[in-house]
């Protein structure tokens, strides 16, 4: 399990760490808002992990996708190619 494998390889070794997740395994619209509610309340981020997409893609945006528009700091995205 990639989390398993991160905690125990690279988080346990770092002092007080703060770890903000997105919580993945829900629907996306509600992954967004309770990640949302941690990431506003930090000034920056010191190393991000992103998520890898079937394709290989990761944090795309794409062409024409309504995510764009929105300016949330977390907008869920659906119908991605």
């Amino acid at each position: 399990k990639p989390d398993a494998m991160l905690e125990k390889r690279f988080w346990s070794k770092l002092p007080q760490i703060m770890c903000y997740r997105i919580p993945a395994e829900l629907n996306a619209e509600a992954a967004a808002d309770i990640f949302s509610r941690d990431i506003d309340t930090i000034d920056m981020l010191d190393i991000a992990f992103p998520g890898m997409g079937e394709d290989g893609h990761t944090a795309s945006l794409f062409p024409g996708s309504n995510a764009l528009l929105d300016n949330r700091s977390v907008v869920p995205v659906f119908d991605s190619p």
